[in-house]
Parts: structure tokens; C-alpha cells; sequence
């Protein structure tokens, strides 16, 4: 047998094995918080950020630190579930109304989506915003919202506008791996 044969068939078959490993969050790496219950995926390349006060966790990307990612644990009082709270629609006005953009930031906020989907037995609130700073930079964030054991857990992540087309498709993945078991 012809050794150059043999060669060009182990190149076929090794990346017929090597394209089986591409999924769609390649890219992405796991982080989970055992403690307070819940997981996602982030971007390779992204690190982890001192927090305090009500931010749980905080990424961000070090060649572009204008995009980042966060988590957000807050105590649901009266209410157990997201329906609670309202239709996606109305909790998406809420946070955008006292979380991204409330009156004293000067921020302008626009929802431009908001949906829901039940995951394995949870309800989930996906929203878009477009934002503009008082500065007139712009930039986009996803949201995740979701309701645990009287607790509201909110991800956010977001970037600069002009790179939003970039970051878009891997952002949606990001925003839709958040779990809270």
C-alpha cells in the first residue's frame, strides 16, 4: 500500500472525528455556582471580577472590557414564581425601568424583546435592550430572569453596540445556558 495513500486517509478520518467535536458553544466554558444554585456558559477569554454588594458574579471580557457579564440575586418577598410578577412584556419594563435604566441614571433603554420558555419544569424570561449612556455611547444587553426559592436571579450580558453583530449569536448562547437548579 502506497504510504502517501495511508497518510491522506488518516487526515480524512481525523477530521471527520475533529468536526464531531465542534458543537455550537464552542467558545464557551462552564462556571457554576454550587452555593446559590446555578450555571452558564461564558466566553473563553473572559475573567472573573471582585463583586460586592448585590452582584454575585461578574466577567468581562479582557480585550474588549466594555463587555460583560453579571449575575444578580434578590429576595422575592411576596411573590413565588415569575408569572407573579407579571407577563415577560411587563418584567422586561420593570427591569429595564428600575435595574438598566432607571430615572437617575439618565440612561435611555429600549426592550426590544421580551419571551418566555419553560426549562425543565422553570419559567424563563429572555429580554434585548438597546442602550444609550448619557454620553451617547450605545450598547446592547441580553437579560435572563428567573425565579428560585423566594430569590430573583437576573444574568446580563452586554456589549458595545458596534460590535454587537460580532458577539450577537454567542451572546444568545450565553444568555440561554443560565440555569438555576
Amino acid at each position: 500500500m502506497n504510504r502517501g495513500w495511508i497518510v491522506a486517509l488518516l487526515a480524512v478520518l481525523l477530521s471527520f472525528y475533529l468536526g464531531g467535536c465542534v458543537s455550537p458553544s464552542v467558545g464557551l466554558l462552564p462556571y457554576q455556582d454550587a452555593r446559590d444554585g446555578y450555571r452558564l456558559l461564558y466566553p473563553n477569554g473572559w475573567v472573573q471580577k471582585p463583586v460586592q454588594g448585590s452582584v454575585d458574579l461578574l466577567f468581562h471580557d479582557i480585550i474588549e472590557p466594555m463587555e460583560n457579564l453579571s449575575v444578580v440575586i434578590g429576595e422575592l418577598k411576596s411573590v413565588k414564581n415569575l408569572a407573579d410578577l407579571g407577563t415577560p412584556e411587563d418584567v422586561g419594563a420593570r427591569v429595564r425601568d428600575r435595574i438598566i435604566a432607571p430615572p437617575e441614571s439618565d440612561r435611555k433603554a429600549e426592550l426590544i424583546s421580551a419571551s418566555a420558555e419553560q426549562v425543565n419544569g422553570k419559567d424563563y424570561y429572555w429580554f434585548e435592550y438597546g442602550i444609550e449612556l448619557p454620553n451617547g455611547f450605545k450598547r446592547h444587553d441580553l437579560v435572563a430572569v428567573t425565579a428560585n426559592r423566594q430569590r430573583l436571579y437576573t444574568l446580563d450580558i452586554s456589549s458595545p453596540e458596534s460590535r454587537w453583530t460580532r458577539v450577537k449569536e454567542m451572546f444568545n448562547q450565553v444568555v440561554r445556558s443560565f440555569r438555576v437548579e
